[in-house]
């Protein structure tokens, strides 16, 4: 069991570790010599440190944490959208492999061979890859008071082969929690005009958008992790301007964001999240890192094994204008998110 990042010779290390330093930020920065070595200690609770190596090993930097077995996939995207390179992530455990290049293609080992085979693949392409933070030598840098929900051991998440999805997320606290959530889109809903529906899924997506139904479908997740996840019967957008609704009448940081990866389109608006300097871009690689780093439910539709058990709400009549999906609606529309009659964009 082996998780490493690494890319190509040519960059500073001092731009490296700064990037990690970015990533990191919100986290205090410690002396390397505190962190212990010990596999999968930041995920199993038994500690809150997280210590990175990087070696310089012929044509390849090779970057280590003390987690060992597991590698960061999130920090990967990020080195590779900052550094402009080509980032090589790959883990392996006891029956499987997993390689992905963040930020362009190369030849990468068949993954269906198995780990020793990738594990083979490297040796020969980066041979010493395998020293680990408990190993000496390297570049050392360590953080402490980290969240081990930020750590993405699986790349899956951020680079799925294809991404058709469309969410809201609210965080919860006193007073918002998954039946007030619910209580709220029904009112949204009723005051757009739309009546109580049934609660079976349409089979086609987008209907309403699409102009084939009058249908919709809710589902509310529970809170999980601080999170309440929202999604609907379209399954591949979400609904800015119930989205705006929320967050007005609840007061609550909420998140909207749709991405369809396949045709190379995304966007995301934030509403609170004040400890944030800046959204990510609208597209999918940002939204789809953000998403995955952020909510523990990123990527659910609705019908599928995860959303098994959610509270459905159905609704008839609905009106194709009254559902948002373009951004420049929040511009267009009136202050306060107060007007669900505006047309959508």
């Amino acid at each position: 069991m082996i998780g490493r990042i690494a890319l190509r010779s040519g960059i500073r290390l001092d731009r490296l570790l700064g990037v990690i330093r970015q990533h990191w930020a919100g986290s205090a920065e410690i002396d390397p010599t505190e962190v212990a070595a010990g596999s999968l200690a930041l995920q199993s609770g038994a500690t809150d440190r997280l210590g990175f190596v990087a070696r310089e090993l012929g044509d390849w930097i090779v970057l280590a944490d003390s987690e060992d077995v597991t590698a960061d996939a999130a920090l990967a995207a990020q080195l590779a959208e900052e550094l402009e390179v080509p980032v090589l992530w790959v883990c392996t455990v006891d029956d499987a492999a997993r390689v992905v290049w963040f930020g362009g293609d190369a030849p990468d080992p068949d993954e269906a061979l198995g780990p020793a085979e990738v594990e083979a693949w490297a040796d020969a392409r980066i041979p010493g890859w395998r020293a680990g933070w408990a190993d000496s030598g390297g570049e050392r840098l360590a953080f402490g008071g980290l969240d081990a929900d930020l750590y993405v051991d699986d790349a899956a998440w951020l680079v799925p082969t294809r991404v058709s999805v469309g969410a809201i997320q609210v965080r919860g606290g006193p007073g918002v929690d998954p039946t007030t959530v619910s209580r709220e889109i029904a009112a949204y809903w009723l005051s757009c005009g739309a009546r109580p529906g049934d609660t079976a899924v349409p089979e086609e997506p987008c209907g309403v958008i699409g102009g084939g139904s009058d249908r919709l479908v809710v589902a509310v997740s529970p809170c999980v992790e601080g999170w309440i996840t929202v999604v609907d019967s379209e399954r591949e957008v979400a609904d800015l301007a119930l989205a705006d609704w929320l967050s007005a009448t609840l007061d609550a940081d909420v998140a909207w964001y749709w991405v369809d990866s396949e045709n190379d389109a995304a966007a995301l608006r934030l509403f609170g999240f004040e400890d944030l300097e800046e959204e990510p871009a609208d597209e999918p690689e940002s939204v789809i890192v953000f998403a995955a780093e952020t909510f523990p439910q990123p990527f659910v539709t609705l019908g599928s094994e995860e959303s098994e058990g959610w509270q459905r709400l159905g609704f008839t009549a609905v009106e194709a204008d009254e559902y948002v999906t373009d951004p420049a609606w929040l511009e267009e529309s009136s202050p306060g998110g107060s007007d669900p009659g505006s047309e959508s964009g």
